[in-house]
């Protein structure tokens, strides 16, 4: 909980540290920490909560404390204990300090920012599929064929709505239906009002360019037969950092010759500027070192850039053209 005696006692080893480094006052007594920090800025509950709306899954990034990490387990204590008494469902990841709430309201956000010491930021976990629709979607009356769909191909792994089935590329999906976060068949691709997004992206993976240059027409070879991973089953949905880990770890041990993954969805709010780095990519970053395997992310900036039409070099100097996490 917040002690005034201590933030003052603080403050007072920061003043008194400048006093005696400058010789001003070169007897006065400062706590040693204080030469640790680089630099400082108290931070606001506004600074903090970088919601715009009350969602359903909320991230809260907490602060390292690593030259005392009793005060900090004692905040995180008491923090459980709160979510004990509010009755609300949360899950920890220790590597990354990512803290997720579920179904927190703005006031129980509030409540937390401003009593427990610990909280970097709160961010909504509300994440948005890459369109790749707006380039090339598969279309329904599908005038190709994979010409090698029986050959032992390397494994893709598909985090995104699904893949249909009901198209060419059923030939080299792989039949598991056991990787999946929603309550819709990983075969069923509902995106983009029942145009998909994941089948989209997985034909990308699969085929590459090589379909442009025939308009997606006659025998086509795959260069991989593709898993999917269904995390969403619209544009729009709120993803558990956690659980994404979970299906990858998952997905690697039961399939440990596969070396790839594709995830096209990132959080919808871009990140401030002088953000913390995304726990996000640092978990998928640690995920593909651990295992010796490539995670393909597309990520985004911002919608406005589509309707900004005019070369303007200070463009890309506004905040909302920062990305997106994973980034």
């Amino acid at each position: 909980m917040v002690d005034q005696d201590r933030f003052n006692s603080f403050l007072k080893s920061i003043e008194n540290f400048i006093l005696k480094e400058s010789n001003e006052k070169p007897n006065v007594y400062y706590e040693g920490k204080v030469k640790f920090i680089k630099e400082f800025k108290l931070l606001t509950t506004s600074d903090i909560i970088k919601l715009k709306e009350t969602c359903q899954l909320t991230n809260l990034r907490l602060i390292d404390f690593p030259l005392d990490r009793q005060a900090a387990d004692d905040i995180l204590t008491k923090l459980k204990n709160y979510f004990f008494d509010k009755n609300l469902k949360h899950r920890l990841s220790e590597t990354s300090n990512n803290l997720e709430i579920f179904n927190a309201s703005i006031f129980q956000i509030e409540e937390i920012t401003k009593n427990f010491d610990i909280v970097l930021s709160v961010t909504s976990s509300l994440s948005t599929v890459i369109g790749p629709s707006l380039l090339n979607t598969v279309e329904r009356k599908y005038g190709f064929e994979i010409s090698n769909a029986d050959e032992e191909l390397p494994i893709i792994g598909i985090l995104d709505t699904g893949i249909s089935k009901s198209t060419p590329l059923a030939s080299i999906i792989i039949n598991d239906d056991s990787f999946n976060l929603t309550k819709t068949s990983p075969f069923i691709d509902n995106a983009n009002a029942g145009d998909g997004h994941g089948t989209s992206v997985a034909a990308l993976a699969a085929f590459g360019r090589k379909p442009y240059a025939i308009g997606y027409r006659g025998a086509i070879s795959a260069d991989a037969k593709l898993l999917s991973i269904k995390i969403m089953d619209a544009n729009t949905g709120y993803l558990s950092e956690n659980e994404i880990l979970t299906l990858l770890n998952r997905a690697k041990a039961k399939y440990p010759n596969i070396k790839l993954f594709v995830l096209t969805t990132c959080y919808r709010d871009h990140k401030l500027l002088n953000e913390d780095y995304s726990t996000y990519a640092f978990e998928l970053d640690k995920f593909a070192h651990q295992n010796d395997i490539l995670i393909f992310i597309c990520t985004a900036n911002n919608n406005d850039s589509a309707n900004h039409h005019s070369y303007d070099l200070s463009y890309f100097f506004n905040e909302f053209t920062n990305l997106c996490s994973p980034s």
